[in-house]
């Protein structure tokens, strides 16, 4: 499928489920406030940077990196690679590099471009702008939590990637970056995706906002198609892309979910400015300390 065809897909898709979202009876449609959202600026900023650092850390000192594989997919001579992840090796574009290219685009530039306006406009839908701050605080901190895991994966696990496994023994070590050519399992690109996609849709919809089918509806056809890509890419199995997407979907409704839950039946102000929580002040919110000990 080439590029063009492939984003026209994509786009109708996002567009049919904004077009979707937004009917009249939607428009007209009375609803309380939103709801709080319990939080911990403190806290969920140095979950966000302890990650970010754990992850910055490892793609900035290349030793850390595993230079063989321990996952090879063969004896010897002799391809174990199994049945499905054969099967998804047929789905690779004849231009394998133009593939990696646009997943870059879907996952670092589309979904995180389409969560902020998105978010930005299903709060400021319900006048609740005062919420869209904290929702980029526990939505980035479901994103860092996943990146972490997918990290710390790929370190333990180190896979050979699809395009280095087809080549032979004395041209694996040649590639553009060897550092980079046993970390395949599992997809930072399909779970960093579906993450974002998850706690956005996970936090909308703890909120209550109106317009919440638009979040789902815009952010997960861009993580399946960045999840394609990668395939596409020859940069990973079908069994990565789907343990990407598995797990960050996992991170992105649970971390919401479990850290941050309603504040009971109170409902966020009306206006513009920042919010804070109205229950109990922060240093109050006993329910967050739990988290230290999850990561």
């Amino acid at each position: 499928m080439g590029a063009a065809r492939f984003f026209g897909v994509v786009g109708s898709f996002v567009v049919a489920a904004a077009l979707a979202t937004f009917t009249p009876a939607t428009a007209r449609a009375e609803a309380p406030r939103p709801h709080q959202l319990k939080y911990d600026v403190a806290l969920d900023a140095t979950v966000i940077g302890a990650s970010m650092a754990f992850v910055l850390g490892t793609e900035l000192v290349r030793s850390v990196k595993p230079l063989t594989c321990r996952w090879c997919d063969r004896s010897g001579d002799v391809d174990h690679l199994n049945g499905l992840d054969r099967w998804g090796r047929t789905l690779k574009w004849r231009d394998p590099l133009r593939s990696q290219f646009d997943s870059g685009v879907t996952a670092f530039l589309l979904e995180p471009a389409f969560a902020m306006v998105d978010m930005i406009v299903v709060s400021a839908a319900d006048d609740a702008d005062r919420a869209f701050p904290v929702d980029l605080l526990v939505i980035s901190e479901a994103v860092a939590v996943s990146t972490f895991l997918n990290q710390a994966a790929k370190l333990v696990f180190a896979r050979e990637r699809p395009f280095v496994h087809v080549l032979p023994p004395d041209e694996r070590k040649r590639t553009v970056a060897p550092s980079d050519n046993n970390v395949s399992f599992y997809s930072g690109h399909s779970a960093m995706t579906f993450s974002l996609a998850s706690a956005a849709g996970t936090v909308a919809t703890l909120r209550g906002y109106r317009l919440m089918p638009l979040v789902w509806g815009t952010l997960v056809p861009l993580a399946i198609a960045t999840g394609y890509l990668r395939i596409g890419g020859d940069k990973h199995y079908l069994t990565d892309v789907l343990t990407g997407a598995i797990l960050g979907t996992a991170v992105g409704v649970a971390l919401p979910l479990l850290f941050h839950p309603r504040q009971s039946d109170d409902r966020v102000p009306i206006g513009s400015g920042t919010l804070q929580p109205a229950a109990t002040p922060l240093h109050a919110q006993t329910p967050m300390v739990s988290l230290g000990g999850g990561f």
